[in-house]
C-alpha cells in the first residue's frame, strides 16, 4: 500500500473495477463500480487475510530438507499454476491436481516416494496465490502421503536425483523428455501426439511407467521425429538463449530438428542452473 501511495496508484487499486469472483459470487465490472470505497477496502482486507493463510499453510506443509528420503527412489510431480488453460480443461479428469496426486499415491508402490514441487508462478503478483489455492490446499496435499518441497529449491538437483517426473500437462514433461529423462503426463497436453512420451492415467499405466523407469536406461529421443512435429506447428522459432527469431528456409528437416532441439535443451539447462554447453544431438 505504501508503494502504491508513492507511485499514485493507491486509489486505482482500492477501486479496482475489473470483473471477478468474490466468495463464490460473480461480480461484473458495472456492479463493482457501484460499490463504495469501504466495500473495496473490506474486500481487499479479506483477500489479504486469505492469501496470508494460504502462504502460512504452504510454509507449514513444505519440507525444506529432503534428507529423509535420501537413498530412496522417488518421482517428482510438478504442480501447475491455477487457474490456467493448460490444467483445465487440458488436464481432463486430472484437472484437480490433488485428485491426480492422490491417485498416483495409490498406483505407485509405497517403496517409491513422491515429491511435489509447487509452480513458482503461483506466487507471482499477476497470478495471485488465492486464485488457485485454498487455505488448506497444502495441508491436504501433505496428508496424501507425499513430500512437498519448496518452489525455491534446486530444481536441477531434484530432477537429476529423481527416478522420473510427472505432471498433469506441464511443458516440463516435454522439456525433460528431450533431455533424456523418464517423464510422463496425465492429461492431454499439446505434445501428446509425440511418440515416446508416455501417458499415465490408471494403475496399469502407472506400473508400466515405474517399471520402465527402474529397468531401462535413459534413451535419446528421436530428434528428427520431434523436429518434424514442431516444424509442422511452427515455420520458425525464437532462440531462447540469444532471443533472436530463427526462420528455417532449409528443406533439411533433420538440420531444423537438431537446431530446435538444441535451443530448447540449452534453455532448460540454463533455467535449471546447469552449465550450458553445446548440445550435440544423436
Amino acid at each position: 500500500l505504501f508503494k502504491a501511495f508513492k507511485d499514485g496508484s493507491l486509489w486505482g487499486r482500492l477501486r479496482d473495477r475489473r470483473s471477478g469472483i468474490f466468495w463464490g459470487k460473480v461480480y461484473e465490472a458495472e456492479s463493482l463500480e457501484k460499490k463504495n470505497v469501504f466495500w473495496h477496502l473490506w474486500a481487499k482486507r479479506c483477500i489479504a487475510i486469505r492469501r496470508k493463510n494460504i502462504l502460512r499453510d504452504y510454509e507449514y506443509a513444505c519440507v525444506h530438507n529432503l534428507d529423509m528420503i535420501k537413498g530412496k527412489p522417488y518421482v517428482v510431480f510438478f504442480l501447475q499454476c491455477q487457474p490456467e488453460k493448460s490444467t483445465s480443461p487440458v488436464g481432463g479428469v486430472f484437472a484437480d491436481q490433488l485428485r491426480a496426486i492422490g491417485l498416483l499415491r495409490e498406483w505407485i508402490p509405497r517403496s517409491i516416494e513422491i515429491v511435489v514441487r509447487e509452480h513458482p508462478t503461483q506466487f507471482k503478483p499477476f497470478q495471485r496465490v488465492e486464485k488457485g489455492r485454498t487455505p488448506d490446499y497444502y495441508t491436504r496435499l501433505k496428508n496424501l502421503g507425499v513430500h512437498l518441497c519448496h518452489h525455491e529449491s534446486d530444481k536441477a538437483i531434484l530432477v537429476e536425483n529423481s527416478l522420473a517426473i510427472l505432471s498433469v500437462s506441464g511443458t516440463v514433461v516435454f522439456e525433460q523428455f528431450l533431455l533424456g529423462k523418464h517423464a510422463a503426463y496425465m492429461g492431454y497436453p499439446w505434445y501428446k501426439d509425440i511418440q515416446g512420451v508416455p501417458r499415465v492415467y490408471d494403475c496399469h499405466t502407472a506400473h508400466e511407467f515405474i517399471q520402465s523407469s527402474l529397468s531401462q536406461k535413459i534413451k535419446n529421443p528421436d530428434i528428427e521425429m520431434i523436429g518434424d512435429f514442431i516444424s509442422n506447428c511452427h515455420l520458425g522459432y525464437m532462440d531462447l538463449i540469444s532471443g533472436q527469431q530463427v526462420v528455417d528456409s532449409s528443406n533439411n528437416l533433420l538440420v531444423h530438428a537438431e537446431s530446435i532441439n538444441a535451443s530448447i535443451c540449452n534453455y532448460v539447462r540454463k533455467m535449471q542452473g546447469i552449465e550450458c554447453g553445446d548440445v550435440v544431438p544423436k
